[in-house]
C-alpha cells in the first residue's frame, strides 16, 4: 500500500518536520502528539495548517466508528437472543 504523499514544501519548523518524519515512518501516535504540541504553540506561520493536516490524516474515520457501533449492536442482539432462547 503506497504511503500518502508528503505535504507541500512550505517553511515549517523543525518540530513539524520531525512530526512528518514520524508519520512517514509509521509512528502515528508520536506524530499526533507532536502535531498537537505544535498546534498549542506554533513557531512558524505554516505550522498550524500543517499540524491540522497531519491530525486529519491520522484520525479515525467516522465510517469505521459507525461500522464498529453496528457490529457491537448486532453482537448484543445475538447475545440477547441466545439468552432468551435458553
Amino acid at each position: 500500500m503506497p504511503k500518502a504523499s508528503t505535504p507541500p514544501k512550505v517553511a515549517i519548523s523543525p518540530q513539524m518536520k520531525h512530526a512528518w518524519r514520524r508519520y512517514e515512518s509509521g509512528d502515528v501516535v508520536v506524530a499526533r502528539r507532536e502535531a498537537k504540541k505544535v498546534l498549542e504553540a506554533p513557531s512558524a506561520p505554516g505550522d498550524p495548517a500543517q499540524a491540522q493536516d497531519l491530525l486529519e490524516r491520522t484520525g479515525v474515520s467516522k465510517s469505521a466508528l459507525y461500522d464498529a457501533l453496528l457490529a457491537a449492536t448486532l453482537i448484543l442482539i445475538l447475545i440477547l437472543l441466545a439468552v432468551v432462547r435458553s
